[in-house]
């Protein structure tokens, strides 16, 4: 109970002693009295509920105004309660331990903490899940075991991973930079790779088996010869006999007479069996040889005469080498006359084809026929529309005695272009093609052969605009209609050219030449084709002196082996340039 004193101007409350003026109500028991405290702050409530009467700090366990909880000395970021006096909840950052797995504070559903803040499987957790070939965490990369989508690293995918691939083009191309094994190509990796000059590869090293260790097929060999001066030693013709004998053509140099005629027999296993040379005064040279049926041996070239320059010359070797009948021919200008190429026909006759000079036209196109013992049976010249520089660079004879040139003719503006014409037997005109290439430039017939139908190859090159010179290789019917039409560029787009071309027994066909390729100069360059002009296979060769390394003759046996001659450049070794003759096989 509560005594009150009334006055005329206070009413004193003599519980609270508080002096109020009159008129105005004491202030409710439990108040300060004061505007506005009263409803806007609560009193502090521990942690029983109780009410304390005053407000209090996060972490003294008493849940004041603007905290969600308080537990003390308990609050932690992993508690129900965290530091900050807030309820722990998902989303929030913080990973309550026990009911929560995990908290990455995003909204983002489809990553490693999902929004019920339960761990995710994801790639790069290290643990192999659904879907994943492989998962090393942080060690995934594409130039490890494990890629960044958590796909095994594979060779041929394109990517190095360098644990376990030395090289990945993403292709299947063995004959590449890059095998489908994802190493470099080398030999004995079982695959034969022709940008090494293999021809075989059995993945072993022994000898004696099918493929030597070196990748060259059992049988198969090479050879090369360099004359006493250290200078310019060339084959520029080569035959197969009946028994697979080699017999190569060109020329060697001599200190005290120069250029001398030189030609070589090889036995099937590469053996030297004996070489003969011709001199005259200088400037001597092979330039074609062939074999008849008894495995005598033609050659055509030219020998230097000090009145007549250089003269056509024919000779007959027997198979051991002995010299038989010998023609020349001096045209009637007296200047130079080359004999470039020869065949024999069915019958034992010669064919030669190459050039002479005369006054009113400069070269002209020169073809004879001579008998077995070397009589002249008919000669035919010919010129193109230009008027000079005109020349038969090959030969060939077919099953019933036709014979087969081509060369080219100068064109004019045009430059040169490849011809092609077919005689009879008796030298009459047949038909004739001529053919000029896209740029309009220089375009040459170099070699010539025939196939079991009659058909004609004929192979050079022609000029493009774009890249210069481009092997070409074409194929007419015997009536002298185009059957097909390959050409080769090399990568360096330079000089690359078709020089010799042979028919095998299954009517495949083999082309040889040089291709450009860059820092490496000219590459021999092999390549056979089957009856229908798809590629077979092919091969190439440089020389460690990385100079001008070319092939200007091929042959085939009648196993259907291929012979090669050309040169190769070996300044490395203090020497220019040295005959190269190879074997291989089929």
């Amino acid at each position: 109970m509560r005594l009150s004193v009334r006055g005329p101007a206070w009413l004193v409350s003599l519980s609270s002693l508080a002096c109020v003026p009159a008129g105005e109500m004491a202030p409710p028991e439990g108040s300060t009295g004061e505007e506005g405290s009263a409803g806007t702050e609560a009193d502090a409530t521990a942690a029983d509920g109780s009410s304390t009467g005053a407000p209090g700090a996060c972490g003294d366990g008493v849940i004041d105004a603007g905290e969600e909880c308080d537990d003390g000395e308990a609050n932690a970021d992993t508690a129900a309660c965290t530091l900050a006096c807030v309820a722990a909840s998902c989303g929030d950052g913080l990973v309550h331990e026990g009911v929560e797995a995990c908290d990455d504070g995003n909204t983002v559903d489809d990553d490693a903490c999902s929004n019920a803040c339960e761990l995710t499987a994801f790639c790069g957790d290290g643990v192999i899940d659904a879907g994943e070939e492989c998962d090393d965490g942080e060690a995934n990369s594409s130039e490890g075991a494990c890629m960044p989508d958590c796909s095994a690293a594979v060779c041929g995918d394109g990517m190095v991973s360098s644990r376990v691939e030395q090289c990945d083009d993403g292709n299947e191309d063995n004959n590449d930079a890059c095998t489908v094994l994802c190493t470099p190509p080398t030999c004995g990796d079982g695959f034969a790779q022709t940008i090494n000059s293999e021809l075989c590869d059995d993945g072993d090293m022994l000898e004696g088996d099918e493929c030597n260790g070196d990748c060259t097929t059992a049988g198969l060999w090479t050879d090369t010869y360099n004359g006493d001066a250290d200078n310019n030693d060339l084959i520029h013709g080569v035959a197969a006999d009946s028994a697979g004998n080699v017999i190569v053509g060109g020329e060697t140099f001599v200190t005290t007479t120069g250029d001398d005629a030189w030609l070589r027999k090889y036995s099937p296993e590469g053996t030297v069996l004996w070489t003969e040379t011709y001199h005259n005064v200088t400037a001597d040279a092979v330039y074609a040889v062939a074999v008849d049926s008894s495995d005598e041996i033609l050659v055509a070239g030219s020998t230097f005469t000090l009145d007549d320059d250089l003269d056509a010359w024919v000779r007959r070797y027997s198979a051991a080498g002995v010299p038989g009948w010998t023609q020349t021919f001096d045209g009637a200008a007296h200047g130079a006359d080359e004999a470039l190429g020869v065949a024999v026909d069915p019958s034992g006759n010669v064919l030669v084809a190459g050039y002479t000079t005369t006054a009113a036209a400069g070269r002209d196109i020169w073809v004879r026929k001579y008998s077995p013992a070397g009589v002249a049976q008919w000669t035919r010249t010919a010129a193109g529309s230009g008027g000079n520089n005109d020349e038969a660079h090959g030969v060939a004879a077919d099953a019933a005695g036709n014979v087969l040139v081509t060369g080219f003719v100068w064109a004019g503006a045009e430059g040169r272009d490849v011809w092609v014409r077919k005689y009879d037997a008796a030298g009459a005109e047949q038909w004739t093609q001529t053919y000029s290439g896209p740029a309009g430039d220089n375009d040459e017939g170099n070699g010539v052969a025939t196939d079991g139908s009659g058909a004609v190859i004929v192979v050079g090159y022609h000029t493009t605009a774009a890249v210069g010179r481009d092997v070409w290789v074409r194929k007419y019917d015997a009536g002298g209609g185009e059957q097909w039409t390959q050409t080769y560029n090399a990568p360096q787009d330079g000089g690359d050219t078709g020089r010799a071309v042979a028919v095998d027994g299954d009517d495949a066909i083999v082309v040889a030449g040089s291709i450009y390729r860059g820092a490496q100069s000219d590459n021999i360059w092999v390549r056979k084709y089957d009856a229908d002009g798809n590629e077979q296979w092919t091969s190439t060769y440089n020389s460690d002196g990385f100079g001008s390394d070319v092939a200007n003759a091929v042959a085939t046996d009648p196993a259907g082996n291929v012979a090669v001659g050309g040169f190769e450049t070996r300044t490395d070794l203090g020497q220019v340039r040295n005959t190269w003759a190879r074997r291989m096989l089929q």
